[in-house]
């Protein structure tokens, strides 16, 4: 349907017109040539009818006019817009309830918008009372052919209940959903582990086969989780609950006697489906991808088994079975644990996040009580001078001499009963301007009419009706000449106009806030790249425990909507909330206070922003005020504690301040928690009598303030890993962008040039996986709102992060230059004599000593998460390189004299550019026709240090120094 404003009005039947509205099914060619049309409304108490005249004229001009006459009718209250046939015109109209697309709250009617603004809350969940037992795990083995592409010959599966069904061959897959496909499975949940990257790639490659369309949820070529609609089926990954290799599982969760055991997945092919002989050779089962201890481990096995018959089809099928035994049992006792513990099922999620957040939603949270922002950062209720509907008026005041009236000025004038974004009055006549942002106002240029605006829940068209409406009330009815900007021209306008251009570089109107550039991530830095202990030094390795749950716990956070403040600032240690400001960092601070974002997107801890941008480390900073100032966005306990340390603040920009705080609105999830974990992992060592047991029960409950149940106090890794899971997978749900990348299978070729070319759309991917369905993934446009997160709340995020880096930073302030590398949550520190080490404890973040008591002889970094130890009684060597898998192969390459000759050779300036390679081995996936690759490739490792200054002997200083 297009919308067209006509400027004439007539009368029909002596009714006086109001509003001219033309509505017509006719294309938008046909409707500017064929149609001469006029629209007559009158309004009641409760609601607005019109007729509309559809004036249809042919082309061919000596034939008669036909006209159509339509009653069209919209309720003032319910904003409901519907069609009425002439004879029930006068049936009396039932308001539809509308319901907030985000947080399902009923909105406000029409009539009392003006002082009812609706804000979205997250929700508070009903408590679960069934739960769904339909479960199957599942497994598949394959075998690589030339090309090393993977193709399925086995798949084994077991449902919750015990029921076993097994599938042969290289339609296996076609089997599985043959099986599965039937009434019995109904609603049925599947698991695999890592189906993310492996399992689920055969399933949907059989669904495409067989034309189905399943909806995916997929993160790059991972697939999250997906559906089968027909039969209400859910796939998942319980690798997305259960973070460890399928081999870990049972001594995790405390079914130790299970073993995975060893398969020749390098034997496996057609010609062998069949086999019976001698064992296959050591190196079919991948011992170049073990580590060094599980190498030994594998020599010490097949030296007991070589010897014997190899039966291909019978190994595989116990592997297999095995398997799937092992992930039922890990899963199944998981699920248990989770659920009388928390009376939610996980797998009624997709990941442990949004389960561990079903579970706050539902427990813990009071309603009302955390906000949901808008997506659009509350810009339509406060507009800031960077603001396009700003930047216009403010640009035609200039080149017309009038002074207009605005939000940022004397506010938004009112016109009968709009509200006008600007207004002026010149020699008597009133004059609106009215920018019209193209996503709200349903442009007919930029949108589809027939489309729904994703975050209205309208159509295009109709959003185009009222905006036009709109128009022609103030000129025919309150006699305002309107002045109208559609929000592309203007972009259009922006590159083109060289006046306009010109203005805007002397405007210079600061970016608004946006709240998500308030989140950073942790402090992750090495000091020093290099160090041995001598005689009277010990380097000492600790981390918190538990930083997150800890913050979580005892942090202060804001609660509710905030306070839009972009003028008349008071001091900024007044205010609670997000900043965002310009600061002049000051000079000879060791450890910068706040972080700040490169144009190149790293995250660095700077005393200069030109120093970080360029990676200045050829000598001393000498940049002006200007070069080294920092602009950003930060939550205001950080920025009260930069302050302190001598930041100087030469502007804020804007400020979003909360009234409400509350320091102990996670303290009941995570003190539930934390109970269940202490007590399932049993009595220390050292309460080894009924007298130091209660005297420990005492201890924790006077220095936690959790009371511990006595008789439950024993050993139960399930119950502790639960506990583990919910107190560290908890809040980041808060921080998932609303905007994500979607997937969808498409079979229809006008459905996939609509998602091509809609401006509603942004086409990331797409491939065709077969002559008949595409895979297309997509986002919404830079212009258009995705509807919220049900769950979204950037500032718990936000400020959750900034509590651990200050938690982390006020360890670092007593240690200054006796720190050699820092990781989020852990320290890696020297002291010599007369110097104390940090107090250790064993409560919620308090340091804990990683070494159990040794101390560290040798150490070496090429950068963050890239680091090597060596300890000084048990010689132990510990390795974390970033990137690299480490397996004997490896590490027989990148070990700790490699990577110290690496950095040392780095730190003389004599090697720069050396590198180690490292062979590495891994199944690539390819989701442009959902095939998996066996693939062997080299990574090159190199040292990597751009986020401080690196001196003489590899000391560091933070630039600016």
């Amino acid at each position: 349907m297009s919308v067209n404003i006509v400027t004439q009005v007539t009368a029909l039947n002596g009714i006086i017109p109001v509003l001219v509205i033309v509505m017509s099914a006719l294309t938008p060619h046909v409707l500017r040539e064929s149609l001469n049309p006029s629209f007559v409304k009158t309004a009641t108490k409760h609601a607005v009818q019109s007729a509309v005249i559809l004036d249809i004229k042919s082309r061919n001009r000596d034939q008669q006019t036909l006209p159509v006459t339509v009653i069209y009718t919209k309720c003032v209250d319910c904003q409901l817009s519907y069609y009425t046939p002439k004879s029930t015109a006068d049936k009396t109209h039932k308001c539809v309830t509308k319901k907030c697309k985000t947080c399902k709250e009923k909105l406000p009617s029409a009539s009392t918008l003006g002082c009812e603004k609706h804000l979205c809350y997250i929700g508070v969940l009903p408590k679960e009372t069934e739960h769904n037992d339909n479960i199957v795990f599942y497994d598949f083995e394959t075998m690589a052919g030339a090309d090393g592409v993977h193709i399925p010959f086995l798949v084994c599966t077991k449902t919750l209940g015990g029921e076993i069904w097994v599938g042969e061959g290289i339609d296996c897959a076609l089997q599985f959903l043959a099986h599965f496909r039937r009434p019995k499975f109904k609603n049925a949940t599947f698991i695999a582990h890592n189906a993310k990257g492996f399992d689920s790639y055969f399933i949907i490659n059989a669904m495409v086969a067989q034309g189905l369309k399943p909806p995916l949820i997929m993160q790059g070529s991972k697939v999250l989780s997906f559906t089968d609609e027909d039969l209400g089926h859910k796939y998942i990954d319980s690798l997305s609950y259960l973070s460890m290799r399928l081999a870990d599982m049972p001594k995790a969760l405390g079914f130790g006697a299970k073993i995975k055991g060893y398969f020749p997945h390098g034997f496996s092919s057609k010609a062998n489906l069949s086999y019976i002989g001698p064992y296959p050779p050591a190196h079919c089962y991948g011992v170049e991808r073990m580590t060094t201890g599980e190498k030994s481990d594998f020599f010490t096995w097949y030296e007991t088994v070589r010897q014997g018959t190899f039966d291909f089809r019978e190994q595989a099928l116990l592997y297999c079975k095995n398997d799937v035994d092992i992930l039922a049992q890990g899963a199944t006792l998981f699920r248990k644990g989770f659920l009388g513990e928390t009376g939610v099922d996980p797998f009624s999620r997709s990941t442990i996040a949004s389960a561990c957040m079903k579970v706050f939603t539902t427990n813990f949270l009071s309603p009302k009580t955390l906000a949901i922002p808008p997506p659009d950062d509350y810009r339509r209720e406060n507009k800031t001078y960077s603001d396009a509907g700003i930047q216009w008026p403010e640009w035609v005041a200039q080149t017309e001499g009038v002074f207009i009236q605005h939000a940022l000025n004397e506010g938004e004038k009112r016109v009968g009963h709009f509200v006008v974004d600007e207004f002026a009055e010149v020699t008597g006549e009133k004059i609106v301007w009215e920018f019209l942002g193209c996503f709200y106002h349903g442009c007919p240029s930029c949108y589809k009419g027939h489309e729904k605006n994703p975050l209205i829940g309208d159509t295009f068209e109709h959003l185009h009706a009222a905006s036009e409406a709109k128009l022609h009330e103030l000129d025919s009815v309150h006699g305002a000449k309107v002045n109208v900007m559609r929000e592309h021209t203007w972009v259009e306008m922006k590159k083109s106009n060289q006046d306009l251009k010109a203005f805007l570089r002397v405007y210079n109107a600061p970016e608004p806030l946006t709240p998500r550039d308030a989140l950073y991530g942790g402090r992750t830095c090495a000091v020093k790249l290099r160090h041995t202990a001598v005689a009277d030094e010990l380097v000492h390795y600790c981390d918190f425990t538990s930083l997150y749950p800890f913050v979580n716990c005892t942090g202060l956070y804001p609660l509710g909507h905030p306070q839009i403040i972009f003028r008349d600032f008071k001091d900024p240690r007044s205010y609670f909330g997000l900043i965002k400001a310009t600061v002049e960092p000051p000079r000879g601070l060791y450890f910068p206070v706040l972080p700040y974002r490169t144009a190149a997107g790293k995250l660095v801890f700077t005393l200069c922003r030109t120093c970080a941008e360029l990676n200045n480390q050829q000598g001393p900073c000498m940049h002006s005020k200007e070069e080294r100032a920092l602009t950003g966005v930060w939550v205001t306990p950080e920025f009260t504690k930069a302050l302190d340390m001598g930041y100087k603040m030469t502007q804020i920009t804007e400020v979003w301040h909360f009234e409400k705080k509350s320091d102990s609105i996670f303290v009941d999830y995570i003190h539930t928690f934390l109970k269940g974990k202490q007590e399932a992992s049993g009595y220390p060592s050292e309460a080894s009598d009924d007298e130091s047991r209660q005297k420990y029960v005492a201890d924790y409950h006077a220095k936690q303030g959790i009371l511990l149940d006595a008789d439950t106090i024993k050993s139960n890794p399930a119950k502790r890993q639960v506990a583990k899971l919910c107190l560290n997978s908890f809040w980041g749900k808060f921080a998932q962008r609303s905007n994500l990348t979607q997937t969808k299978i498409v079979t229809k070729t006008e459905e996939f040039l609509n998602l091509l070319f809609s401006a509603k759309h942004k086409v990331k991917y797409f491939s065709f996986l077969n002559d008949r369905t595409a895979l297309v993934q997509w986002c919404y446009g830079e212009n258009c709102y995705s509807t919220p997160n049900k769950v979204d709340n950037i500032f718990i995020a936000a400020f959750t992060t900034a509590y651990a880096r200050l938690k982390l930073y006020s360890e670092l302030e007593k240690l200054q230059r006796r720190v050699f590398y820092y990781d989020t949550d852990s320290i890696i520190y020297v002291t010599r004599q007369g110097e104390s080490p940090l107090p250790m404890g064993v409560y919620l973040g308090d340091l804990t000593d990683e070494l159990g008591g040794d101390m560290i002889k040798e150490f070496v970094s090429a950068g963050p998460k890239s680091y090597a130890y060596q300890t000084k009684n048990q010689k132990k060597v510990v390795m974390r390189v970033k990137g690299i898998t480490q397996t004997h192969e490896c590490c027989e390459r990148v070990n700790f004299d490699s990577l110290a000759d690496l950095v040392e050779g780095y730190v003389q300036n004599s090697e720069r550019g050396r590198v180690i390679e490292v062979p590495q081995h891994s199944i690539v996936r390819n989701k442009e026709v959902f095939a998996l690759r066996n693939v062997s490739f080299t990574k090159k490792f190199r040292v990597v240090f751009d986020k401080r200054r690196l001196l003489a002997g590899g000391n560091t200083l933070p630039f600016g120094y």
